[in-house]
């Protein structure tokens, strides 16, 4: 098999699937000699998917790798539900009942076992949304400064809050220390005291939570949602969260609740959720007799953190 021949000849499909035609151009600059490094630029993929492809080819050979397949377990699917998915793709995940304003693969996989019964990998999801929603994987536009950043947003807030009975809650966290229980020579192994919390915007409304050391963070993210969907009054609640690993895959799970709406959306780049919620920051330090700056340097004894979570407590119930 001419194996650069092939790749040509392939190469002048215009149909042929985004990740097959990376997996086609990192093996021909690949063989032309070109280093891993140099081919994720060049067809602009991560170093390790562009590793993985040169690792793939060399130990099942050529002919396995350039097998027609289809990849992940997508093959699970049939046409027919390809193409209604496909048609899903093209409206918002909200009109299904998702909290999320726009498809991640988290989200997406929770649908198709919704609707077809039919377990996905995220890969394959990741897979599907590249391919037919093409503007979900845009990286998001630079806002010039922070002052339009939140000029913009706010605009955006005062739009959504036009809606009939509804509510904009802004999620963030913050430090108030390190935990005695942690305390050591070396600060680094230290652990932080992190609170989670949410405020209504333009209301004195807030919920907080302390972070527990032992118990997942995401889940403990899913309980501070939980809690302010209980909290609100409104039929529809906008939730925004910082953007993470952990508030990335509790949102994409969330649907709608106890007869409420939920649209979740995420800050914008360069704003911080600690710009609305700084008033509940300095109200906890101060009632705590703690240093308003430099928090960081100042270690909680086993009695500050009681006194803070009966605090916390007690802002969430009020």
């Amino acid at each position: 098999m001419d194996v650069r021949a092939y790749i040509e000849t392939e190469l002048l499909n215009d149909s042929i699937p985004k990740y097959k035609r990376n997996r086609l151009l990192a093996i021909k600059y690949y063989l032309d000699g070109a280093a891993p490094g140099e081919i994720s630029t060049k067809i602009e993929v991560s170093l390790r998917s562009v590793q993985r492809y040169i690792k793939e080819y060399i130990e099942v050979g050529q002919n396995r790798f350039f097998e027609k397949r289809t990849p992940g377990n997508l093959a699970l699917l049939s046409q027919s539900q390809k193409d209604e998915l496909i048609q899903d793709l093209g409206e918002s995940p909200t009109k299904f009942g998702y909290a999320l304003t726009e498809w991640t693969p988290a989200t997406l996989a929770l649908h198709i076992e919704d609707k077809f019964r039919i377990t996905m990998s995220l890969e394959s999801c990741r897979i599907m949304l590249r391919e037919h929603v093409p503007d979900n994987i845009l990286p998001p536009q630079p806002i010039d400064s922070e002052g339009d950043a939140e000029k913009v947003f706010e605009d955006k807030i005062n739009q959504l809050l036009t809606e009939p009975k509804s509510a904009v809650w802004i999620f963030g966290q913050f430090y108030v220390g390190y935990r005695a229980a942690y305390k050591t020579k070396n600060k680094s192994k230290r652990r932080r005291a992190t609170v989670l919390s949410a405020q209504q915007y333009d209301e004195a409304s807030t919920v907080c939570h302390f972070v527990n050391p032992y118990r997942d963070k995401k889940e403990q993210w899913e309980d501070i949602i939980k809690a302010v969907i209980k909290k609100s009054d409104q039929e529809t609640l906008f939730l925004f969260l910082p953007k993470s690993q952990y508030t990335k895959f509790v949102a994409s799970r969330f649907t709608h609740l106890n007869q409420k709406k939920l649209c979740i959306d995420y800050l914008p780049n360069g704003l911080s959720g600690l710009h609305y919620i700084q008033n509940v920051k300095d109200d906890i330090l101060d009632k705590l007799n703690l240093p308003l700056k430099n928090t960081e340097e100042k270690t909680l004894s086993k009695r500050k953190q009681n006194d803070l979570i009966r605090l916390l407590e007690k802002l969430s119930t009020d």
